[in-house]
């Protein structure tokens, strides 16, 4: 592990010695099954699982899910702040999400919501930022929406509808050649490429007073920060797949373990940070496991080193951090110590900085 990161790890979520109850951020999934699923009931197309259901065996947990997770047709990502970048970052994470249901990206709806006192100069370069994403994912823009309102930042909402490669998810349950029987988590993509390219934008100038331009270059990390190849040709065998977003990989761990009812041992080793990013999150004092997680995705599959090839084929890095088990732990291994992730409250970068959410 990169020297400095053990004290990123994991947050104690105590004060004073003593247990704090943090409410904020994510309801549980218990709380809600009794504040949404309850009263939503069969118009909720997203209806998580009750609880971990007897005789099923963790595939077969894991297939159930995707067949929920399947029938959203629409991908919706948001993100907000002063970097024209964000538009563009909203788009690759919405057209990642749509990808990792199987989804081929076609069309794009965008909402722009700029603070009042914008002005034409100010937008344009959102604008600007948008359209060559949508160039890079082959999405067209079916609908545009602009305007002006009280709020202190920019905000950019992504909407990605498309065709659906993937077919019925039940047909690939047979056992394949090479079938380990185990469900393992494969990782695509680096962890908070995301965050790297807006801490990288944002702190530019303090950045330059200890690296080279050349370590800073970020033009290698904007050409990965759109895996939707490698998401395409896994959707045909991969079983289920989460893109990180606030909170970052260990958010993304924690909500597909909240999706599928499911605990799971992660090797923290295995999940792969570009020395950029290790060295930006040790300058500005944040976390690269707990900060904005777009650009990478999660899978899960039985079949882990054809995924990684499979990934390799596509110019994406891969690698297997774990694998999913019938407990309620959520353990990250670190060298001969364990720990547990805890519930999702707050993104490492947005609780420190305050520019984006």
């Amino acid at each position: 592990m990169p020297v400095g990161l053990e004290k990123h790890i994991l947050r104690t979520g105590s004060e004073g010695g003593l247990p704090v109850k943090d409410k904020t951020g994510k309801l549980s999934s218990a709380e809600f099954d009794r504040t949404v699923s309850k009263f939503a009931g069969s118009c909720y197309l997203g209806k998580p699982f009750a609880s971990r259901r007897e005789g099923l065996s963790i595939k077969e947990h894991v297939i159930k899910a995707a067949e929920i997770k399947k029938r959203r047709r629409i991908y919706t990502e948001s993100l907000r702040g002063d970097i024209p970048y964000c538009a563009a970052l909203a788009v690759y994470r919405s057209c990642l999400q749509a990808a990792a249901a199987g989804i081929a990206p076609e069309q794009a709806a965008v909402n722009y919501i700029f603070p009042l006192n914008a002005e034409e100069k100010d937008i344009r370069p959102y604008m600007i930022s948008a359209t060559n994403a949508a160039y890079e994912t082959g999405v067209l823009f079916s609908d545009i929406t602009v305007k002006r309102a009280n709020t202190d930042a920019p905000e950019i909402s992504v909407s990605v509808s498309g065709k659906d490669i993937k077919g019925n998810i039940c047909e690939k349950t047979d056992p394949l050649p090479n079938s380990c029987g185990e469900m393992s988590i494969v990782m695509i993509g680096n962890a908070a490429a995301e965050g790297t390219l807006i801490l990288r934008e944002l702190y530019a100038e303090r950045l330059k007073e200890k690296y080279s331009e050349q370590f800073l270059d970020v033009t290698e990390l904007k050409y990965k920060i759109y895996p939707g190849r490698a998401a395409l040709r896994l959707s045909e065998t991969a079983l289920y797949m989460v893109v990180p977003g606030e909170g970052g990989i260990f958010a993304a761990l924690w909500d597909l373990s909240e999706q599928l009812h499911l605990g799971m041992n992660i090797e923290l080793s295995k999940i792969r940070v570009e020395p950029l990013t290790v060295e930006i999150c040790e300058t500005l004092d944040v976390s690269p496991y707990e900060m904005m997680g777009g650009g990478a995705f999660i899978a899960v599959t039985e079949f882990p080193e054809d995924a990684v090839a499979v990934c390799a084929e596509t110019g994406a890095a891969a690698s297997v951090i774990g694998t999913l088990n019938k407990t309620n732990d959520r353990g990250v291994l670190n060298g001969d110590e364990v720990r547990y992730l805890e519930p999702f409250r707050s993104d490492s970068f947005l609780e420190k900085y305050k520019i984006v959410n």
